[in-house]
């Protein structure tokens, strides 16, 4: 799993942490990897990010902190976020994770705050293409020196599966190859996260019948206590698959075209998904046979420059496949923004 570099202060350096503030969306996107269609309103009180990224900067330094919902742009206090994160002086810089529907309608010292906005981009009707104003957004990215970038989503892969998996060795073949796992590092609430569905999952569970608490058995209660970087640490280099891995599929799902949810399904959702429907055999067996060369990455552009971060961390070989082929299809496309605060 991920590993820490010591800072020269004597903190961790992480360079990418996300932060959930809210739960619900303004979407309905089927195979969503946060459950939000699946999620009442749930805001995260700003006293309580406050308190964490308070903690979490006494131990830990970021590039960037992210934050995430649901739809963060439907939290009201999103602003103040930043600022409170900015004067925490955990990260470099502050981003905002979001699918922009809400984003032409922010003042401007909504962008005056944010060093990077990242838009998720779905296949959407007329309607709500309109709201995404792409040339307003630019143009407001430009006037502040806020970094810009889109990502396509026109596909997703199963991530859940209605019944548990009950083959132990299965749920830690899905686990040891999952890029969440590795790269999606999540707090929510005061606690820290190895992967976000960990935080999620409940929700649509008990929408099905179920009664779990994953949202705590998963995550690490973060607390003022002079060891809580080595536990930190000893937490991500876990070996043991997440309680709630045992209804998810990583990163081998099958693959299928983005659609919105309907209501009905929302509301009623069907117990019917079961692993051997909906697991990615090949690609399972693909993950497996190169977890041994996770840190091999391919330079080749035009995907070179995204991958080539600072300290970037463990990629496993399937996402790097991934990336290769998603971006040339956005570079094709024009989607990928330009735009970095230095």
């Amino acid at each position: 799993m991920a590993k820490h570099r010591e800072q020269s202060d004597g903190r961790a350096h992480k360079v990418k942490l996300d932060y959930h503030i809210v739960g619900q969306c303004n979407l309905r996107c089927a195979g969503c990897g946060q459950n939000s269609p699946f999620r009442r309103k749930d805001l995260t009180p700003l006293s309580v990010f406050e308190e964490d990224v308070e903690r979490l900067a006494k131990i830990m330094r970021v590039d960037t902190l992210y934050l995430l919902g649901g739809e963060p742009l439907l939290h009201p206090e999103i602003v103040e976020f930043a600022r409170v994160a900015r004067r925490a002086g955990l990260a470099e810089q502050v981003g905002v994770w979001t699918n922009g529907l809400l984003l032409a309608r922010q003042p401007d010292d909504f962008w005056a705050e944010f060093d990077t906005i990242a838009i998720s981009l779905y296949p959407l009707d007329e309607r709500s293409q309109k709201m995404l104003d792409r040339d307003l957004i630019s143009r407001k990215a430009k006037e502040h020196d806020t970094g810009l970038f889109y990502l396509l989503h026109d596909e997703f892969r199963e991530a859940l599966v209605d019944y548990p998996i009950e083959d132990p060795q299965l749920v830690s073949d899905i686990y040891q190859t999952c890029y969440k796992a590795v790269h999606c590092h999540v707090v929510r609430n005061g606690r820290y996260y190895r992967c976000p569905i960990s935080h999620s999952l409940d929700a649509y569970l008990q929408q099905i019948g179920y009664d779990t608490d994953f949202a705590t058995e998963d995550g690490l209660l973060l607390e003022d206590r002079p060891d809580m970087l080595d536990r930190i640490h000893d937490f991500l280099k876990g070996e043991k698959a997440l309680g709630a891995c045992q209804f998810c599929l990583g990163s081998v799902g099958n693959r299928f075209a983005h659609r919105q949810l309907t209501h009905t399904e929302v509301k009623n959702p069907e117990r019917s998904v079961r692993v051997e429907d909906a697991l990615d055999t090949r690609t399972l067996k693909r993950m497996k046979q190169f977890m041994r060369l996770e840190r091999m990455v391919a330079w080749t552009p035009p995907y070179k420059a995204v991958l080539r971060r600072k300290n970037w961390e463990a990629i496993p070989w399937l996402s790097v496949i991934e990336l290769k082929d998603r971006f040339r299809k956005k570079w094709k496309a024009g989607l990928l923004g330009s735009g970095r605060r230095t």
